[in-house]
């Protein structure tokens, strides 16, 4: 398992390097690749998986795996790496193919209208047929719709002596990304699920569980020690927590023991 910072960023290639983050190190990401299978749908993604910073930095201060820089060119390929490209291009088509008509077959079945006598063939059943082979959305097989994005080879064959593990990430430089990063090792070391957030402006989305399968529980927000809150900053997390069911949480370092103290608050109602 491995991870490539490209161009600012840093993904997972690796289906099973993702499998291992997720399951054994509680790492989640985003994933941001397209489904060969099912190209033109947007309710699910796959490889790669794009990690934040914060998850990229706390991978690297307990040494989960190499974080290497993928920023070089590639080398053109040999005849040998094309030759190998193309056979397993081919092999992967050929599978898909197979697999593809046996979902055709099964649909033509489904949809398919009984033959009988002639003097008893409804006048319409020459449209109703038409109509029902529309409905059954057959499609031929088409090999160059179903190029897989990610190849079987591996993207760095031919260059991994180039690839340069990166011993400093430059981060964290100021005491906010400091605190970030101590706010997730902590969680992150009782056992819970930790994903940098937007959607809630929040800093982080905690988890009892796998977000598979369970929401967050915790919205949480990094604040400095010394630094004061705005109280309807406060009000507005507070009725946004509400109306997600989330408890908001603000989590400051304390500078005397450098230890991470977390606040929430309880809403209520006035009347």
């Amino acid at each position: 398992m491995e991870i490539y910072a490209l161009g600012g960023k840093f993904y997972v290639f690796n289906p099973q390097g993702i499998y291992d983050l997720r399951v054994n190190h509680r790492i989640l990401g985003s994933l941001v690749g397209n489904l060969p299978d099912y190209g033109e749908q947007v309710s699910f993604n796959g490889p790669p998986l794009l990690l934040s910073i914060d998850e990229v930095a706390f991978i690297r201060s307990r040494n989960i795996c190499p974080i290497l820089d993928d920023s070089l060119e590639y080398d053109l390929p040999d005849a040998e790496l094309v030759g190998r490209f193309e056979t397993a291009r081919e092999s992967w088509i050929e599978a898909h193919a197979v697999e593809h008509e046996r979902i055709r077959r099964e649909k033509a079945e489904k949809y398919r209208i009984p033959k009988e006598k002639p003097e008893k063939t409804p006048p319409d059943a020459p449209e109703k047929l038409q109509e029902e082979k529309k409905q059954s959305n057959i499609a031929p097989f088409e090999p160059t719709l179903l190029i897989p994005l990610q190849t079987p080879l591996e993207l760095s064959m031919g260059r991994r002596n180039k690839l340069v593990e990166i011993q400093d990430l430059q981060y964290p430089k100021t005491p906010m990304e400091h605190l970030r990063l101590k706010v997730f090792a902590d969680l992150w070391d009782k056992g819970l699920f930790v994903q940098p957030d937007s959607r809630f402006k929040c800093d982080f989305l905690v988890y009892d569980e796998d977000p598979m399968i369970a929401h967050a529980s915790y919205v949480i927000i990094c604040c400095l020690w010394n630094q004061s809150i705005d109280l309807l900053e406060v009000s507005g997390r507070g009725r946004l927590a509400t109306t997600i069911r989330k408890h908001v949480v603000v989590a400051s370092l304390n500078p005397d023991t450098d230890t991470v103290v977390y606040t929430t608050f309880q809403f209520e109602g006035v009347s």
